[in-house]
């Protein structure tokens, strides 16, 4: 799916010629005599794309009553609910502008056609039923029972046209399609089951639901209908013209050849896979002889797999590039961005292999294939260098710098030189975190909602300075797949609701009594169950003073905070990083509680032997506590380690000293 300010179609062109280009990639002849003219003529079409008229775009509006037809060779309908919420989704997200952007949908292929049921002309639909079928469904829905925005005719499914056009708004959210059809073969007495119609249903219920999301905000709906009609565009590509059958029988097997065409390969040439004919085809043409000219071919077409192969290492991707969705290009395509675009944003339109044409010829292939290599071994250096590796991860992973802005960065610098620039920025960057008038200060950075991610790159950054200290790399492919809460070493909150009292008694309970308290004195463990019970007592009772059963629940925190921890600050020596799903499951609790937990969950995880590895993968995103983590609730940074229930002041202390130690590292110097 694309989105265009302004978009001039070459599409119709495109498809012939990409396809002749593929083809003459697999058969490996001479590159020069067979794909010099193709390569040239889509360079001429696509600088020149503003000469042609957008005779091929069509909003949505304008197929109004418009008739198609779904001859017998066309597949069923087979949308699945992911790919009908897809479009959904794809649609609301879609921002209007200023400039008359646009939602783009695949290229509908249609051809006129005289109606088998009438005297009229409809539209046979070559290429694009799915999408089409999709927008008739969402629109009957949108219509309200009104009559269809426009129709759809089979020649062999009769009983399907019937479904779309009669019975399908009588789906609801909460029907299973067995009981809708019985409902419906009880009421019309026909038999209404079939295939298509499952399909059809589940496409139906699946705009119900997702409509149903904004059920009181018809404001909502309505945008969304505008941008649908008004803003979303179909690539219209009439094939009438060029069918010139002499008979009906001529006619339908002209269609059926284009169909079996345009669905053989449904995945287009991307741009890389241009490039690449076009660097072998003036490879080509450079070299004097041909067995040379082949030599040289077979050289670069091999560096350029390994290359590609590399690049879909997930470890060496994920710190040189934020893992998101899908992404919608091939990955050596970011080589070429690096070299060539002139901006960060990503190439579209054939952008990117308009400049690596015009870069060749400006320089040559020889020139440009060797400055693409050059990028990907410096790539290479700075994933195997443990000190770059971590700078350039943390700065894209905390989207403090592009990989493009990085790349320019690294441009006339030796590799130590490089380092150094990176450490400046970064010193730069989280320096201005601490910065409390004229000085940097440690307690200056505090945790609050605007903060959080200050705190998280401080406390990222202070986990890749443990890692580097022992030899081992933060791994940012697991990394990234966390979400990320910021967390309260020693934390005490007052549960409100009373389920949450009674779990909280229950495990205050648990804990005074089960534990080994260590340094605890048997006074005040007393002291603790006293406090409780009297606390818990007090709510317990039907007609307690609600004012009177805050003050007994002060009481006992004062005391567990006098006993396991300093009062809950908000500086980053009681702050660490944790998982969501692990933060939430051991609350707002203290020390010694989340002490026991955490530990019981690395533990849990280490003894599961017979995991295949995919399960350790997912099991390891969700229990991943980083390296930081796992120091303070060992308490690794502190001097005595005799009490391990506490974490106390001079613990806290000890923390800030090794924080502030690996920010001093990279040149930011805090006053304690």
């Amino acid at each position: 799916m694309l989105i265009f300010a302004e978009f001039h179609v070459v599409i119709t062109f495109l498809m012939s010629t990409l396809n002749t280009i593929q083809k003459i990639i697999d058969k490996n002849h001479n590159w020069e005599q067979d794909i010099e003219s193709n390569l040239q003529q889509i360079l001429n079409k696509l600088k020149e794309k503003q000469r042609f008229e957008p005779l091929l775009l069509k909003t949505i509006q304008e197929l109004q009553d418009e008739k198609f037809y779904v001859a017998s060779y066309q597949r069923s309908y087979k949308w699945s609910v992911k790919q009908v919420e897809q479009l959904l989704d794809d649609i609301h997200e879609f921002e209007l502008g200023k400039n008359g952007e646009f939602y783009c949908l695949q290229p509908v292929v249609v051809k006129e056609k005289r109606s088998p049921s009438n005297e009229g002309i409809v539209w046979e639909l070559i290429d694009g039923q799915q999408r089409i079928t999709t927008i008739f469904i969402i629109l009957k829905y949108l219509q309200q029972k009104s009559n269809d925005f426009f129709h759809l005719e089979y020649a062999t499914r009769a009983d399907s046209q019937n479904f779309l056009n009669s019975y399908l708004t009588e789906v609801t959210a909460t029907d299973s399609y067995d009981q809708f059809v019985k409902n419906l073969e009880r009421k019309y007495h026909k038999i209404i089951d079939h295939i298509d119609h499952f399909y059809f249903f589940q496409a139906y219920q699946t705009v119900v639901n997702w409509f149903n999301r904004y059920n009181q905000h018809s404001e909502v709906i309505e945008a969304w209908r505008h941008k649908l009609l008004h803003h979303t565009k179909i690539i219209w590509y009439n094939v009438s013209d060029q069918l010139k059958a002499s008979s009906a029988i001529k006619e339908e097997q002209d269609s059926i050849q284009i169909f079996l065409r345009l669905n053989q390969g449904k995945i287009p040439l991307t741009q890389a896979e241009l490039i690449k004919a076009l660097l072998l085809q003036r490879i080509a043409k450079t070299e004097c002889e041909e067995l040379s000219a082949k030599k040289t071919q077979q050289e670069v077409a091999s560096q350029w797999d390994r290359m590609e192969q590399e690049l879909q290492n997930k470890e060496f991707w994920s710190f040189i590039y934020p893992e998101q969705k899908n992404l919608p290009f091939t990955r050596i395509e970011v080589l070429f961005e690096l070299v060539i675009s002139k901006n960060t944003k990503k190439c579209e339109d054939y952008d990117l292999f308009i400049q690596c044409q015009e870069l060749i010829e400006n320089h040559g292939v020889k020139y440009v294939w060797r400055q693409v290599q050059e990028c990907f071994f410096r790539l290479v250096e700075w994933y195997r260098n443990p000190r770059l590796y971590h700078m350039t991860g943390f700065l894209i992973t905390q989207n403090l710098m592009k990989i493009q802005e990085i790349w320019v960065l690294s441009q006339n610098h030796t590799r130590r030189e490089f380092e150094a620039e990176l450490v400046k920025k970064i010193s730069k960057i989280l320096g201005q975190y601490f910065k409390d008038e004229k000085v940097l200060s440690f307690n200056h950075l505090q945790y609050t909602s605007s903060t959080l991610k200050k705190i998280n790159s401080v406390l990222l950054l202070f986990n890749i300075y443990l890692h580097e200290k022992q030899n081992t790399l933060l791994p940012f492919h697991l990394y990234r797949q966390v979400s990320w809460d910021i967390e309260h070493i020693h934390a005490q909150q007052s549960p409100e609701a009373p389920n949450e009292k009674k779990i909280f008694y229950d495990e205050h309970k648990k804990f005074l009594s089960g534990f080994c308290l260590g340094s605890l004195s048997e006074e005040d463990r007393l002291s603790l169950h006293t406090l409780l019970e009297d606390w818990y007592q007090c709510f317990s009772d039907p007609k307690h003073n609600i004012e009177q059963e805050k003050q007994k629940l002060t009481a006992y925190h004062q005391l567990v905070n006098h006993l396991f921890g300093e009062t809950n600050v908000n500086t980053l020596d009681n702050l660490c990083l944790l998982p969501q799903k692990i933060n939430r499951s051991i609350g707002n609790d203290m020390f010694p509680f989340k002490r026991s937990k955490i530990i019981s969950k690395q533990l849990s995880l280490m003894q599961q032997d017979d995991l295949t590895d995919k399960q350790r993968t997912e099991l390891t995103k969700k229990w991943f506590i980083p390296l930081g983590s796992q120091y303070v609730f060992s308490k690794y940074f502190s001097e005595d380690t005799d009490d391990m229930i506490r974490w106390g002041l001079n613990d806290r202390k000890a923390y800030a000293s090794a924080i502030m130690k690996c920010l001093k590292s990279y040149g930011i110097d805090l006053e304690d």
